[in-house]
């Protein structure tokens, strides 16, 4: 059954997941890449998947997990994704 929650009303920009209940642990993949090398390795906690970031390769980090939207929130800020993109 899918969780109810009310966006009407809301400011923009505002986090809501409506999807289906989830208690499941948010799991990041992180993939980087240059010329020379390449990276791929998964995180459940985002400390230790920023620990990793090389400013000198391209990266895709992907989020199983949007159910958590502090966590999105955190996201957002870290890498300055504008709250109605996330």
């Amino acid at each position: 059954m899918a969780l109810k929650k009310h966006k009407i009303g809301l400011p923009p920009g505002t986090i809501v997941y409506s999807g289906e209940e989830q208690t499941a642990r948010v799991k990041l993949t992180l993939i980087e890449y240059n010329e020379k090398e390449f990276f791929e390795k998964e995180f459940f906690d985002l400390s230790d998947c920023l620990e990793h970031l090389r400013p000198d390769m391209v990266r895709w980090i992907n989020v199983d997990g949007i159910h958590n939207t502090e966590f999105i929130r955190v996201i957002g800020e870290r890498f300055g994704i504008h709250s109605l993109t996330l």
